[in-house]
């Protein structure tokens, strides 16, 4: 069987004390409890276009990023407001910082819809000192949700649609090593209210870079095709608001023929 792989990061991060307060920013993930009491949980809230995926998912996969280096915790995942009963799964989470990652198909696979849904991150046990700490968004490493169905495409095609938020700064989706494709390009579509910049970014090794494309103003609920102008091992996107500090979805979809 042929099977089509495709990530999505969330649009939107919550996280809450346990009295039900919203606390701390986009940019952080805490899971488990604070030494003076304080309990977390978090929801990742993820939005997928309807056709992109086959549904019933072969596998999911939600992977995070520990940035903290304390006791381990066991985390419970579940999706909430699905129109059935809530699924729990729980993994252990050790002291050590790096991925890592949860099988959640069954609780993808048991959404009314995947167009918009959230996954709510919480600790089984409210032991005191437990707390963790994981990227969140507009980090280098941020959360992400890898689906995989069957094929979709043809064999000698490839697709990778992602979710990002812009603001003012310049901020970057993930490196594509794209030296084994014909070609290739990026479709931008602009879903919120204010115009963003983006241009295209190539590097020999991910870490030297050079822009190559012009860099190209996407007006709210407008489609943009960029098409590189040169060529090398690795290719993204830099993007943000053409003006204003607003947090603006866009979506992306690196496509690709061998």
């Amino acid at each position: 069987m042929d099977l089509d792989h495709f990530m999505v990061t969330p649009c939107f991060i919550k996280n809450y004390y346990s009295d039900g307060c919203f606390t701390l920013g986009k940019n952080y993930i805490v899971i488990g409890t604070e030494r003076d009491g304080e309990h977390f949980k978090c929801q990742l809230f993820f939005s997928v276009e309807e056709n992109t995926i086959i549904m019933p998912v072969q596998r999911a996969v939600l992977r995070l990023f520990c940035c903290s280096n304390t006791v381990s915790v066991n985390t419970l995942i579940s999706v909430e407001n699905t129109g059935t009963a809530d699924l729990v799964y729980s993994g252990i989470i050790t002291q050590d910082k790096g991925w890592y990652e949860w099988d959640v198909t069954e609780v993808i696979n048991s959404l009314d819809s995947i167009s918009y849904f959230n996954i709510c991150l919480t600790a089984s046990e409210l032991k005191y000192s437990t707390a963790k700490k994981f990227c969140g968004q507009c980090t280098l490493h941020p959360p992400s949700l890898y689906l995989v169905s069957e094929q979709q495409l043809p064999n000698n095609t490839y697709e990778l649609m992602e979710s990002y938020i812009s603001s003012e700064f310049w901020e970057y989706s993930r490196w594509i090593k794209c030296s084994f494709y014909k070609s290739y390009v990026y479709h931008i579509y602009n879903e919120g209210e204010t115009p963003v910049d983006v241009f295209l970014n190539i590097s020999p090794n991910k870490k030297y870079n050079t822009e190559a494309s012009v860099t190209y103003t996407v007006s709210p609920k407008k489609l943009v095709v960029i098409e590189p102008l040169k060529y090398s091992f690795y290719i993204r996107t830099a993007f943000k608001n053409s003006s204003g500090n607003d947090r603006n979805p866009i979506k992306m979809w690196f496509q690709a023929q061998k």
